[in-house]
C-alpha cells in the first residue's frame, strides 16, 4: 500500500508529471511511426527525388 501512495504522490508532482508525459508521448509517437512507415516512405521517395534532381542540375 505504501508502494502506491508514493507513486500516487510521484504521478501528482507535476515536474514529474511533465517528464512522464513528455517520455509517453515521444513513445507513443515512435511506436506508431514504426507501425505505419507509410510517412516514412512518403519522406524517403522526396528524398530520392531531390537527389536526381540535384544530379540533374535543377537542385538548389
Amino acid at each position: 500500500m505504501e508502494d502506491a501512495a508514493f507513486l500516487a504522490n510521484l504521478i501528482n508532482d507535476p515536474k514529474i508529471r511533465e517528464t512522464l508525459g513528455a517520455y509517453l508521448l515521444v513513445a507513443l509517437i515512435s511506436a506508431n511511426a514504426k507501425r505505419n512507415s507509410g510517412f516514412h516512405r512518403l519522406t524517403r521517395k522526396r528524398e530520392t527525388h531531390m537527389i536526381i534532381e540535384i544530379k540533374r542540375g535543377k537542385g538548389p
